[in-house]
């Protein structure tokens, strides 16, 4: 399971550089089946448990979308920033600890101080959705979600799914064109 999160929590973290969804890149990782580990030195992961206690809200959502256009936008012009961005997504270090990066990050913690964000949510945010995302995903297919998937995300993943797209953190569905492009 770890492997698994770890590799989640890259992928939220390029999200966090590209600041956009990549859709085949959550496709991809949806595909991926990987076996739980089952070993007693498995205590409970720490970023799973804030990935659990992280409540997603349409206000966070948003607040969320505004500020990475803006962070889009400041990165292409502030080349320090723009490092300071891409030391944070390069690092191979837990959520937690991540979000001690952002919050020492000079440039980053002031742009997102200054957007009403903070660290804990510009980390968190994009990696709870993506879990929550998955979770419903494998609900639908009828697979079994991981335990570390708060019950209460997957429900906002699910009643809020435009409200997402128009965020950036999910594909689109055009039914239209689905059934004329096969």
């Amino acid at each position: 399971m770890r492997t698994a999160f770890r590799a989640l929590s890259v992928i939220a973290m390029v999200l966090v550089a590209s600041l956009t969804a990549s859709p085949q890149a959550s496709t991809a990782h949806q595909t991926t089946k990987q076996a739980p580990a089952q070993s007693a030195a498995d205590a409970p992961d720490p970023d799973e448990q804030a990935i659990h206690n992280y409540l997603l809200t349409l206000e966070k959502v948003q607040k969320y979308a505004e500020t990475s256009k803006k962070l889009r936008e400041a990165t292409a012009k502030d080349l320090a920033l723009s490092a300071e961005v891409k030391k944070i997504t390069d690092a191979d270090v837990s959520d937690r600890q991540r979000i001690g990066m952002v919050a020492s990050s000079p440039k980053l913690y002031a742009f997102l101080k200054g957007s009403g964000i903070n660290a804990r949510d510009f980390v968190l945010l994009p990696m709870t959705v993506m879990t929550a995302g998955f979770a419903l995903s494998m609900q639908e297919q009828g697979g079994q979600v991981a335990p570390f998937v708060n019950p209460a995300n997957i429900i906002f993943v699910k009643d809020h799914k435009k409200d997402l797209e128009d965020a950036g953190f999910m594909q689109k569905e055009d039914t239209s064109d689905s059934n004329s492009n096969q």
